[in-house]
Protein backbone atom coordinates (compact mmCIF):
# COMPACT_ATOMS: atom_id res chain seq x y z
CA UNK A 1 0.00 0.00 0.00
CA UNK A 2 1.40 3.41 -1.00
CA UNK A 3 -0.04 6.93 -1.14
CA UNK A 4 0.90 10.58 -1.71
CA UNK A 5 0.56 13.48 0.73
CA UNK A 6 1.47 17.16 0.61
CA UNK A 7 2.96 19.29 3.36
CA UNK A 8 1.93 22.93 4.08
CA UNK A 9 4.46 24.21 1.52
CA UNK A 10 2.97 22.03 -1.24
CA UNK A 11 5.81 19.49 -1.48
CA UNK A 12 4.75 15.89 -2.08
CA UNK A 13 5.56 13.12 0.39
CA UNK A 14 5.24 9.43 -0.38
CA UNK A 15 4.14 7.01 2.36
CA UNK A 16 4.02 3.24 2.11
CA UNK A 17 4.11 0.02 4.10
CA UNK A 18 6.64 -2.69 3.43
CA UNK A 19 7.79 -5.66 5.49
CA UNK A 20 5.40 -4.74 8.27
CA UNK A 21 6.92 -1.26 8.60
CA UNK A 22 5.67 2.18 7.59
CA UNK A 23 7.93 4.49 5.58
CA UNK A 24 7.62 8.14 4.59
CA UNK A 25 9.87 10.09 2.22
CA UNK A 26 9.81 13.60 0.82
CA UNK A 27 9.83 13.61 -2.99
CA UNK A 28 11.13 17.21 -3.02
CA UNK A 29 8.75 18.24 -5.77
CA UNK A 30 5.50 20.16 -6.06
CA UNK A 31 4.72 18.80 -9.51
CA UNK A 32 1.85 16.29 -9.49
CA UNK A 33 3.04 14.38 -12.57
CA UNK A 34 6.52 13.85 -11.10
CA UNK A 35 5.07 12.67 -7.80
CA UNK A 36 2.73 10.28 -9.62
CA UNK A 37 5.71 8.88 -11.55
CA UNK A 38 7.65 8.19 -8.36
CA UNK A 39 4.57 6.56 -6.84
CA UNK A 40 4.11 4.25 -9.84
CA UNK A 41 7.82 3.35 -9.78
CA UNK A 42 7.57 2.46 -6.09
CA UNK A 43 4.50 0.30 -6.61
CA UNK A 44 6.17 -1.51 -9.50
CA UNK A 45 9.37 -2.13 -7.54
CA UNK A 46 7.39 -3.43 -4.57
CA UNK A 47 5.54 -5.79 -6.90
CA UNK A 48 8.86 -7.02 -8.35
CA UNK A 49 10.31 -7.59 -4.87
CA UNK A 50 7.24 -9.49 -3.73
CA UNK A 51 7.36 -11.66 -6.85
CA UNK A 52 11.07 -12.42 -6.31
CA UNK A 53 12.23 -10.76 -9.54
CA UNK A 54 13.94 -7.93 -7.65
CA UNK A 55 15.97 -8.21 -4.45
CA UNK A 56 16.83 -5.45 -2.01
CA UNK A 57 20.56 -5.45 -1.19
CA UNK A 58 21.67 -6.02 2.37
CA UNK A 59 22.36 -2.91 4.49
CA UNK A 60 20.59 -0.66 1.97
CA UNK A 61 17.89 1.89 2.78
CA UNK A 62 14.64 0.19 1.80
CA UNK A 63 12.75 3.35 0.84
CA UNK A 64 15.61 4.76 -1.24
CA UNK A 65 16.04 1.48 -3.10
CA UNK A 66 12.34 1.03 -3.87
CA UNK A 67 12.14 4.58 -5.21
CA UNK A 68 15.14 4.06 -7.50
CA UNK A 69 15.69 2.23 -10.77
CA UNK A 70 18.56 0.17 -9.36
CA UNK A 71 18.80 -3.62 -9.55
CA UNK A 72 21.29 -5.03 -7.07
CA UNK A 73 21.97 -8.40 -5.43
CA UNK A 74 20.87 -9.14 -1.88
CA UNK A 75 17.87 -9.86 0.29
CA UNK A 76 15.40 -7.46 1.87
CA UNK A 77 16.52 -6.07 5.20
CA UNK A 78 14.40 -3.65 7.24
CA UNK A 79 15.85 -1.76 10.20
CA UNK A 80 14.62 -3.13 13.53
CA UNK A 81 11.78 -1.03 14.87
CA UNK A 82 12.75 0.76 18.10
CA UNK A 83 10.30 2.55 20.38
CA UNK A 84 11.01 5.68 22.41
CA UNK A 85 11.58 3.88 25.71
CA UNK A 86 13.94 1.36 24.09
CA UNK A 87 15.87 4.17 22.40
CA UNK A 88 16.65 5.91 25.70
CA UNK A 89 17.52 2.61 27.41
CA UNK A 90 19.87 1.60 24.60
CA UNK A 91 21.54 5.01 24.72
CA UNK A 92 22.08 4.85 28.49
CA UNK A 93 23.32 1.24 28.32
CA UNK A 94 25.97 2.11 25.72
CA UNK A 95 27.04 5.37 27.36
CA UNK A 96 30.65 5.18 28.63
CA UNK A 97 31.20 5.73 32.33
CA UNK A 98 31.53 9.40 33.28
CA UNK A 99 30.72 10.47 29.72
CA UNK A 100 28.09 12.87 31.06
CA UNK A 101 27.74 14.72 34.34
CA UNK A 102 25.18 13.38 36.82
CA UNK A 103 23.22 16.62 36.58
CA UNK A 104 23.08 16.27 32.78
CA UNK A 105 21.79 12.70 33.01
CA UNK A 106 19.23 13.73 35.60
CA UNK A 107 17.96 16.47 33.29
CA UNK A 108 17.80 14.07 30.33
CA UNK A 109 15.73 11.59 32.33
CA UNK A 110 13.31 14.36 33.32
CA UNK A 111 12.98 15.25 29.65
CA UNK A 112 12.47 11.57 28.83
CA UNK A 113 9.50 11.35 31.19
CA UNK A 114 7.80 14.30 29.52
CA UNK A 115 8.50 12.91 26.04
CA UNK A 116 7.15 9.47 26.93
CA UNK A 117 4.11 10.99 28.59
CA UNK A 118 3.08 12.84 25.42
CA UNK A 119 4.50 10.74 22.58
CA UNK A 120 4.09 7.40 24.35
CA UNK A 121 6.68 4.91 25.60
CA UNK A 122 5.98 2.67 22.59
CA UNK A 123 6.15 5.44 20.02
CA UNK A 124 8.11 4.12 17.02
CA UNK A 125 11.06 6.48 16.73
CA UNK A 126 11.57 5.63 13.02
CA UNK A 127 8.16 7.17 12.33
CA UNK A 128 8.99 10.50 13.97
CA UNK A 129 7.75 13.40 11.82
CA UNK A 130 7.59 17.15 12.32
CA UNK A 131 3.83 17.04 12.88
CA UNK A 132 4.30 14.89 16.00
CA UNK A 133 6.95 17.26 17.33
CA UNK A 134 4.67 20.23 16.74
CA UNK A 135 1.88 18.52 18.67
CA UNK A 136 4.32 17.96 21.52
CA UNK A 137 5.30 21.65 21.56
CA UNK A 138 1.65 22.71 21.57
CA UNK A 139 0.64 20.37 24.40
CA UNK A 140 3.64 21.17 26.61
CA UNK A 141 3.18 24.92 26.13
CA UNK A 142 -0.29 24.65 27.72
CA UNK A 143 0.85 22.78 30.82
CA UNK A 144 1.55 24.57 34.13
CA UNK A 145 5.13 25.57 34.71
CA UNK A 146 6.96 27.62 37.35
CA UNK A 147 5.64 30.75 39.04
CA UNK A 148 2.00 30.24 38.05
CA UNK A 149 2.91 30.22 34.37
CA UNK A 150 2.80 27.65 31.60
CA UNK A 151 5.89 25.72 30.52
CA UNK A 152 8.31 28.11 28.84
CA UNK A 153 9.52 27.78 25.23
CA UNK A 154 13.08 27.50 26.61
CA UNK A 155 12.15 24.39 28.59
CA UNK A 156 10.42 22.80 25.59
CA UNK A 157 13.46 23.50 23.39
CA UNK A 158 15.71 21.79 25.94
CA UNK A 159 13.46 18.72 25.99
CA UNK A 160 13.51 18.43 22.20
CA UNK A 161 17.25 19.05 22.18
CA UNK A 162 17.63 15.93 24.34
CA UNK A 163 15.50 13.93 21.92
CA UNK A 164 17.44 15.30 18.94
CA UNK A 165 20.84 14.40 20.41
CA UNK A 166 19.78 10.83 21.21
CA UNK A 167 18.08 10.34 17.86
CA UNK A 168 21.17 11.65 16.07
CA UNK A 169 23.16 9.06 18.01
CA UNK A 170 20.65 6.44 16.83
CA UNK A 171 21.18 7.61 13.25
CA UNK A 172 24.87 6.83 13.59
CA UNK A 173 24.01 3.43 15.02
CA UNK A 174 21.68 2.69 12.05
CA UNK A 175 18.69 2.44 14.38
CA UNK A 176 16.97 5.13 12.32
CA UNK A 177 17.52 6.17 8.73
CA UNK A 178 16.43 9.82 8.64
CA UNK A 179 17.66 12.99 10.41
CA UNK A 180 15.72 14.69 13.18
CA UNK A 181 12.67 16.43 11.58
CA UNK A 182 12.67 19.68 13.57
CA UNK A 183 12.88 22.10 10.65
CA UNK A 184 9.95 24.52 10.70
CA UNK A 185 8.86 23.87 14.30
CA UNK A 186 6.96 26.79 15.83
CA UNK A 187 7.30 27.70 19.50
CA UNK A 188 5.19 30.03 21.65
CA UNK A 189 6.45 33.57 22.02
CA UNK A 190 8.76 33.97 25.00
CA UNK A 191 7.80 36.51 27.64
CA UNK A 192 10.41 39.25 27.86
CA UNK A 193 12.19 39.50 31.21
CA UNK A 194 12.76 42.87 32.92
CA UNK A 195 16.08 44.61 32.31
CA UNK A 196 18.81 44.51 34.96
CA UNK A 197 17.99 47.01 37.70
CA UNK A 198 19.51 48.38 40.88
CA UNK A 199 18.16 47.67 44.35
CA UNK A 200 16.60 51.15 44.58
CA UNK A 201 14.82 50.76 41.25
CA UNK A 202 13.31 47.43 42.31
CA UNK A 203 12.23 48.73 45.73
CA UNK A 204 10.55 51.73 44.08
CA UNK A 205 8.47 49.42 41.88
CA UNK A 206 7.54 47.17 44.79
CA UNK A 207 6.38 50.15 46.82
CA UNK A 208 3.98 51.14 44.03
CA UNK A 209 2.34 47.71 44.43
CA UNK A 210 0.02 45.95 42.01
CA UNK A 211 2.52 43.21 41.09
CA UNK A 212 1.94 39.47 41.19
CA UNK A 213 4.26 37.12 43.06
CA UNK A 214 5.68 35.91 39.74
CA UNK A 215 6.43 39.49 38.64
CA UNK A 216 8.16 40.20 41.95
CA UNK A 217 10.31 37.09 41.50
CA UNK A 218 11.23 38.23 37.98
CA UNK A 219 12.33 41.61 39.33
CA UNK A 220 14.65 40.09 41.91
CA UNK A 221 16.11 37.81 39.22
CA UNK A 222 17.24 40.98 37.41
CA UNK A 223 18.89 42.61 40.41
CA UNK A 224 22.24 44.24 39.62
CA UNK A 225 23.63 45.36 43.01
CA UNK A 226 26.32 47.98 43.32
CA UNK A 227 29.70 47.14 44.85
CA UNK A 228 28.95 48.82 48.18
CA UNK A 229 25.63 46.94 48.38
CA UNK A 230 27.40 43.64 47.83
CA UNK A 231 29.87 44.52 50.59
CA UNK A 232 27.06 45.46 52.99
CA UNK A 233 25.17 42.30 52.14
CA UNK A 234 28.19 40.11 52.79
CA UNK A 235 28.87 41.90 56.05
CA UNK A 236 25.26 41.28 57.08
CA UNK A 237 25.64 37.60 56.28
CA UNK A 238 28.97 37.41 58.09
CA UNK A 239 27.59 38.90 61.29
CA UNK A 240 24.13 37.32 61.25
CA UNK A 241 24.56 33.75 60.06
CA UNK A 242 25.22 31.03 62.63
CA UNK A 243 26.22 28.14 60.36
CA UNK A 244 29.68 26.90 59.32
CA UNK A 245 28.98 27.47 55.63
CA UNK A 246 29.20 31.26 56.14
CA UNK A 247 32.86 31.36 55.08
CA UNK A 248 31.94 29.65 51.82
CA UNK A 249 29.20 32.20 51.19
CA UNK A 250 31.64 35.05 51.77
CA UNK A 251 34.18 33.55 49.38
CA UNK A 252 31.62 33.76 46.59
CA UNK A 253 32.31 37.49 46.50
CA UNK A 254 35.70 36.70 44.99
CA UNK A 255 34.86 33.62 42.91
CA UNK A 256 31.38 34.07 41.43
CA UNK A 257 30.92 37.80 41.76
CA UNK A 258 27.60 39.03 40.42
CA UNK A 259 25.86 35.64 40.30
CA UNK A 260 26.71 35.02 43.93
CA UNK A 261 25.48 38.44 44.92
CA UNK A 262 22.18 37.87 43.16
CA UNK A 263 21.74 34.52 44.89
CA UNK A 264 22.49 35.95 48.33
CA UNK A 265 20.34 39.02 47.67
CA UNK A 266 17.28 36.91 46.91
CA UNK A 267 17.76 34.85 50.07
CA UNK A 268 18.25 37.77 52.43
CA UNK A 269 16.16 40.48 50.75
CA UNK A 270 13.45 40.29 53.39
CA UNK A 271 15.96 40.77 56.22
CA UNK A 272 18.29 43.39 54.76
CA UNK A 273 17.02 46.99 54.67
CA UNK A 274 17.58 48.86 51.40
CA UNK A 275 20.46 51.31 51.33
Amino acid sequence: MAWLQTDPSGNFHLSFRFGGKKFKRSLKTKVQSQADGRLHRLIENMRLVESGRLEIPQNSDVATFLLSNERLDGKPKVVRSVNLSELFKTFYDQLPADALEDTTLKGMKIHQRHLERHLGRRYRIQHLVREDLQKYVTKRSKEPGNRVRTVSPTTIRKELATLRSIRNWALGEKLVMTPFPNKGLRYPKSSEKPRFQTWDEIIAQLERGGMSDAEVEDLWDCLFPQSHEIDELLEFVRTSASHPFISQCCSLRLTLGQDAANCLSRNYATSMPPT
